[in-house]
């Protein structure tokens, strides 16, 4: 199928707004409507536009999530505590003293996580 230079305009305008009436479209166009509501339909027959979309906007994303492991050093650990507390978003996981192994203590700390979140799928 060949696009002419108003059917490129008419997508172009549909990807800034698909919501836009067909008449402030035909305006834009310097078309009558029920040119711009054919040419719409032809390009969806042709698959040149395959649906339409939204766009989330802030308030309906969700918030960013992560999950950041840390080694203390035992001598600075009341410091870094300290700073880490005083962040709003900040929340400890505390896994005790003995663990061993770090891949075992991410394991159990991205568990305690999940669980805490509800993330698990």
């Amino acid at each position: 199928m060949q696009f002419d230079e108003t059917d490129s305009r008419l997508i172009a305008l549909l990807s800034e707004n698909a919501r836009a009436p067909v008449a402030t479209l035909a305006r834009k166009l310097s078309i009558a409507r029920t040119t711009v509501q054919a040419r719409i339909e032809r390009l969806e027959k042709s698959g040149a536009i395959d649906g339409y979309t939204i766009r989330k906007g802030a308030l309906s994303r969700p918030p960013l999530r992560a999950t950041v492991l840390i080694g203390v050093e035992p001598r600075s650990g009341p410091a870094v505590l300290a700073r880490l507390s005083a962040l709003p978003a900040a929340h400890p996981v505390a896994l005790g003293p003995r663990i061993l192994r770090a891949d075992t203590a991410a394991v159990a700390a991205l568990t305690l996580w999940q669980t805490a979140c509800g993330d698990w799928a």
